[in-house]
């Protein structure tokens, strides 16, 4: 990332935490902070009580409750907006896991068009 000038964008790891961005060994760190109600909903609801056993051939019953998918796209939103104001137009973006996935769509559907 480094040779990239790349950023890391990512969640700081504790509920409510806001920082400002930072340089570490030259790598962008960008925090986006999370509160304690979006780790109830959209991290241990959504992510973890829907995503994660249907991603994981069913093992336990999925929950479904329209307030986690509401926080679910709203994190999302607010990680890709972070994202946004961070890389280049054209830059290539890797998302980690399930619980960023609307990630690419948002940022594809923010981008300016010709």
């Amino acid at each position: 990332m480094r040779s990239a000038d790349g950023a890391w964008v990512g969640w700081a790891g504790l509920p409510d935490l806001e920082l400002e961005p930072f340089d570490n060994e030259g790598i962008q760190i960008v925090p986006v902070p999370l509160s304690e109600s979006d780790l109830q909903l959209y991290y241990e609801g959504f992510s973890n009580d829907t995503l994660w056993p249907l991603y994981h051939d069913v093992i336990a019953q999925p929950s479904y409750h329209r307030v986690w998918w509401d926080r679910y796209r709203q994190v999302n939103r607010r990680f890709a907006e972070a994202v946004s104001r961070v890389s280049a137009p054209g830059a290539t973006v890797w998302v980690q896991d399930y619980q960023l996935q609307l990630v690419p769509q948002m940022l594809r559907s923010s981008a300016p068009t010709c």
